[in-house]
């Protein structure tokens, strides 16, 4: 799993140190050619600049919100951040939130936040114990029970 979130961490970097590289390269040239513009043209310009802006901040907002969140939900940070900022139109956006609504539904740890299945007793991954079993089958039982429903063995 590290290895898999170096690579994506990586390929985030590349792609976006690309895309920065050619977004400065498009700025220079616009720069050096703007005493050749017409007033209505460095208008449009300013506008364009200003629309661009607002979304490059909702794009890093997004991407900020979706790496911190894969991230406590135990999956792979970079790999939903490179999906979300480069996926089309914000298709890669709805896929994380639907993913994310069901790694939510799942149990966790309540020591380390791993997903866990509902019949496991103890954590994988800490060690954590879930609850009292009853000794004859070993299946779940509560505290103040005094006979386990499952099996029927008397409980101490």
């Amino acid at each position: 799993m590290k290895d898999n979130i170096k690579l994506f961490k990586v390929i985030f970097w590349v792609i976006t140190s690309f895309v920065v590289l050619f977004i400065g390269t498009i700025g220079t040239l616009f720069t050096l050619n703007a005493r050749e513009f017409s007033q209505d043209d460095k208008l449009a310009l300013m506008i364009i600049t200003v629309i661009f802006s607002i979304i490059l901040i909702v794009v890093i907002l997004m991407a900020v919100f979706v790496h911190k969140d894969a991230k406590r939900l135990h999956l792979n940070p970079w790999m939903w951040t490179l999906i979300v900022v480069y996926g089309p139109n914000g298709l890669g956006l709805i896929i994380y939130l639907i993913i994310r609504s069901n790694e939510k539904k799942k149990l966790r740890c309540i020591k380390c936040g791993v997903p866990v299945d509902r019949d496991f007793k103890i954590c994988p991954h800490c060690g954590q114990q879930f609850g009292k079993t009853c000794s004859s089958c070993g299946k779940f039982i509560q505290e103040e029970w005094s006979v386990c429903p499952y099996c029927e063995e008397k409980l101490t």
